[in-house]
């Protein structure tokens, strides 16, 4: 499946998960703090939904 084919819905929830995961290492019982422009609400609504589940 190439790139384009993918739909937006999912490469923004791949991208939150990567943003938790690598980019923050967020580990159980860290606090996140997030503040983004309203243009930026769908992928941090994906960002916090990977926060959750990392616990």
């Amino acid at each position: 499946m190439s790139e384009a084919t993918i739909p937006f819905a999912d490469r923004l929830d791949r991208l939150g998960e990567v943003a938790v995961r690598i980019g923050l290492n967020l580990q159980p019982g860290q606090e996140l703090v997030v503040s983004a422009p309203l243009e930026a609400v769908a992928l941090v609504r994906r960002i916090t939904e990977h926060a959750y589940r990392a616990g």
